[in-house]
């Protein structure tokens, strides 16, 4: 084999079998290619606009929020009272602005807690002695203040044109020396154009604000709590208490029991719904209480991740595998993903409606429990993605047919033999570091083929680019044996080529 010194000299060389008329336009057929792709996805995003909600011409702010008032239950508020002490302080101290209005704007995302930080504002008994008038405006509202020393508070401020805040400013400009004005907005233009005495923008919470567990008994009617974006190490204890609880992203196992809710305390949460993640499994000491957290009885929930944390690739005690058989869901689920578990094989079972299911770095895995003759067809009718990754020892993999599987994504599964015909429905397909075996059965219907890792493998199937062949991607990577195409030429429906060749 000739000496390959730069990556292009390679392609050329590994082109010439195949008929030589195509070669000169390949540049047009990537260009082509990477034209059409973006064509779909501005296609696929336009057809999504109405799914989500989006109109033509409509930026900016989101829909319409019913409208605040100043009233606030402070038994229900944590954590802000920094926040909350400086903003008085910029009240109640004396004005430095002349006879102009001073404004503080208080600045952040949604959800943050500017509204509130508002009403506690407004509210506390300092602020109300100091000012002889306090109202509470959303904009639209205006009132004549003249002559008074008097608090305002705008909330929820989005525009950002001059002129009419300008025409709104108005009305105050008559009040007593020493008036405020607070402005909440999520948009730092906002307060640039309100000219701001003071910008207080607030951060996150603390995670000791964050970590509500003396005082979850006051947030009954709490329905959403999402710590993905937190520091939280466990979940606050009595967890079961929020009855109404319909979303929880997030969900982390403790490492020592007493510390912070079980996991046992999930099956208290009967309106569980969307996407739970579950996480630190090996701290679960009992199977029991995978038991208790009564997956099986959430038909609400469409996403379930489960993951493992091991330090070790050892296998598991018998008590950490029934711990897996217990947390099997409910039926209707949608998507299912496990990672990490160290256990020799998968539990035997069968989803009507799932659609998307992953395995990643299940290091002792063997074989995937086969089914029954009398299950064979009801195990996963429905199922559109299947993606195993990282599973070094896994030898057999599903022994059923899967006629919906559209994605199978394959990777370092050095052992792994599957028959690809039990899917014939496939139209993605990624083998990376795989059993050389799953090349010889490809898939008859594939749109997109990505291949990488096959250290010993000399050229590709042949049909694979035929005039025959539905394939429109191809992607080979870190095939360092590899010196030929399949004779015949290329597919007239090819429209991305992709080669990463590496010296040898």
């Amino acid at each position: 084999m000739p000496s390959m010194m730069q990556r292009t000299s390679w392609i050329r060389l590994l082109l010439k079998p195949c008929d030589a008329s195509w070669m000169l336009n390949l540049k047009q057929l990537q260009l082509r290619g990477k034209i059409e792709e973006v064509h779909d996805r501005l296609k696929s995003l336009a057809e999504q606009k109405d799914v989500i909600g989006l109109r033509e011409g409509v930026t900016g702010r989101p829909s319409e929020r019913l409208p605040t008032t100043s009233l606030v239950e402070e038994s229900g508020i944590f954590g802000r009272d920094d926040d909350k002490e400086e903003i008085i302080k910029g009240l109640l101290s004396e004005d430095k602005s002349g006879n102009e209005v001073g404004v503080i704007a208080i600045v952040g995302m949604g959800g943050m807690g500017k509204t509130t930080l508002a009403q506690r504002v407004y509210n506390d008994e300092r602020v109300k002695k100091h000012f002889d008038l306090e109202a509470w405006l959303q904009v639209k509202l205006r009132e004549k203040l003249k002559g008074k020393c008097f608090l305002l508070i705008l909330d929820d401020v989005w525009n950002k044109n001059l002129d009419e805040w300008e025409a709104l400013s108005k009305p105050w400009k008559s009040g007593a020396r020493g008036s405020k004005v607070i402005v909440t907005t999520r948009d730092e233009g906002v307060a640039s154009v309100t000219n701001a005495s003071t910008n207080h923008r607030l951060e996150k919470l603390t995670e000791e604000d964050c970590c509500v567990a003396e005082r979850y008994g006051r947030l009954v009617n709490l329905r959403h709590l999402d710590i993905t974006e937190t520091g939280i190490k466990e979940m606050p204890m009595h967890l079961g208490n929020l009855k109404c609880l319909q979303t929880l992203p997030k969900f982390i196992v403790s490492k020592h029991r007493g510390s912070g809710s079980g996991l046992g305390e999930l099956g208290k949460l009967a309106n569980l719904r969307g996407a739970l993640s579950i996480w630190e499994l090996q701290n679960v000491e009992s199977p029991q209480d995978a038991l208790d957290a009564n997956l099986k009885n959430k038909k609400y929930l469409q996403e379930l991740a489960l993951f493992w944390n091991d330090s070790d690739d050892a296998d598991i005690s018998e008590s950490q595998r029934s711990v897996l058989d217990n947390l099997r869901p409910h039926p209707n689920l949608k998507s299912l993903t496990v990672n990490g578990y160290s256990g020799e094989r998968f539990p035997d079972w069968p989803f009507g409606s799932l659609k998307v299911l992953k395995f990643k770095q299940m290091l002792n895995w063997e074989t995937w429990f086969p089914f029954g003759a009398e299950n064979e067809d009801v195990a996963f009718p429905s199922l559109e993605e299947l993606y195993i990754r990282k599973c070094p020892k896994l030898k057999v993999g599903f022994s059923i047919d899967l006629p919906s599987l559209a994605k199978l994504e394959i990777d370092e599964c050095p052992q792994l033999v599957i028959s690809l015909r039990r899917a014939p429905a496939i139209r993605e397909l990624e083998l990376m570091s795989c059993n050389e075996v799953l090349l010889k059965e490809l898939p008859v219907g594939m749109q997109r083929l990505r291949v990488g890792g096959f250290d010993s493998v000399e050229s590709l199937p042949e049909g694979l680019l035929d005039s025959n062949s539905c394939l429109q991607e191809l992607e080979i990577s870190d095939c360092s044996s590899l010196v030929s195409l399949p004779t015949g030429g290329l597919s007239s429906t090819l429209k991305n080529l992709k080669l990463e060749v590496y010296e040898v």
